[in-house]
């Protein structure tokens, strides 16, 4: 399942990564982007009901530190 969805996941980047490229962003510009978006996506879509949604929860969904969430 992983791998099928890395191979997805490749098929979808390789356009936009095409066009970051064109514009002159660089891997660490567009790292900080993706960050951003993975973080704002479990804070929003992944809290617990009825539950306060921690950066310890956000940053372990993620794989981001939890300063980095902060």
């Amino acid at each position: 399942m992983k791998e099928a969805l890395g191979k997805t996941l490749a098929r979808l980047l390789k356009p936009l990564v095409r066009m970051v490229l064109r514009y002159g962003y660089t891997f660490a510009d567009f790292a900080e982007v993706a960050r951003s978006v993975f973080v704002e996506v479990a804070d929003d879509d992944f809290a617990l009901t009825r539950r306060k949604q921690t950066t310890a929860r956000i940053a372990m969904l993620t794989g981001t530190q939890r300063k980095v969430v902060s």
